[in-house]
């Protein structure tokens, strides 16, 4: 009986000995591009969000802090203090709704000053938010002493979430505080701060999420507002990306202060974005491929 090694010519043996090791390199070859590659991918897109994040972290706390500002101004405003001292509610309803009329104080829904003196509070605010409970929780009326700065105040009932400054207002000669100054905007619905947000990030569609809960959103197509609910990113991770209908969604947390860290931007991008990447991915992957189906071939 003739052993199968026998069979095989001598010529075709030895060049299948030569080329199975470079077989084996090709397909190692292969399998070393194609994760590269879309390692590479997630880099990119990793580092496009990064860059996105940095970009709407510095607007808004530039915002915040020209607001700060003004609300330290009006708190430390001689006409207010002096009318505070001398009990006159009219004049200090008077300066507030001036205040309120113009520069930071027209883009603010929630006015009010807590009156440590008296112990009232005069409430400028817009009519059209539930701004008693907004200030009852940020314990604008406690007598206190509070902390001046930015917090995150939320309610249940009804559901906001509103951005509030408190601002200490001293009494004139003395020092002493006599009041506080509460002003701030809600998020809910507040399509004005979510498109600067997108305009300076540079994405098609994105949310304002606080804790789960989405505030506003805007994805740029209606077709998308079934499909981009709270469900739909409770399951997500930060910087965890997904493909949607030809859209990459992600989530990016924002810091707006060092207190208020909870606040969560969710963009949306077009899948072509990063398209030229798996171009190259593919064109390589093929070309490595073709060249091992040939050395197969020939073997």
């Amino acid at each position: 009986m003739i052993s199968p090694l026998k069979r095989v010519k001598l010529p075709v043996l030895v060049l299948a000995l030569i080329l199975i090791p470079f077989l084996l390199i090709f397909v190692t070859h292969v399998i070393v591009i194609w994760s590269g590659a879309i390692e590479s991918i997630g880099v990119e897109v990793r580092q496009s969000l990064i860059a996105k994040k940095e970009a709407i972290e510095y607007m808004a706390q530039n915002r915040l802090r020209v607001a700060a500002r003004a609300i330290q101004g009006q708190a430390n405003q001689s006409e207010l203090r002096q009318a505070v001292s001398q009990s006159s509610g009219d004049e200090v309803i008077a300066q507030l709704q001036q205040w309120g009329k113009g520069g930071v104080g027209e883009r603010m829904e929630v006015i009010a000053f807590y009156n440590h003196l008296s112990g009232e509070m005069v409430n400028v605010s817009t009519p059209l938010v539930s701004s008693e409970a907004i200030l009852q929780a940020s314990h604008c009326n406690a007598d206190m002493l509070l902390d001046e700065g930015w917090e995150l105040v939320s309610t249940t009932s009804p559901a906001t979430t509103t951005l509030i400054y408190r601002a200490n207002v001293a009494g004139v000669g003395v020092g002493r505080i006599i009041g506080r100054i509460c002003a701030g905007v809600v998020l809910n619905n507040n399509l004005s701060i979510l498109r600067s947000l997108m305009a300076v990030s540079g994405i098609t569609g994105g949310a304002l999420i606080h804790k789960g809960s989405i505030l506003s959103y805007n994805w740029g197509n209606q077709y998308l507002d079934d499909r981009f609910n709270e469900p739909f990113f409770q399951q997500m991770a930060p910087y965890q990306v997904q493909q949607q209908d030809g859209m990459l969604v992600s989530l990016i947390p924002v810091k707006l202060t060092d207190k208020i860290s909870t606040l969560t931007m969710a963009v949306v991008m077009p899948d072509s974005s990063f398209s030229h990447l798996r171009d190259n991915v593919s064109r390589n992957a093929l070309a490595i491929l073709l060249i091992t189906l040939i050395l197969v071939t020939v073997t």
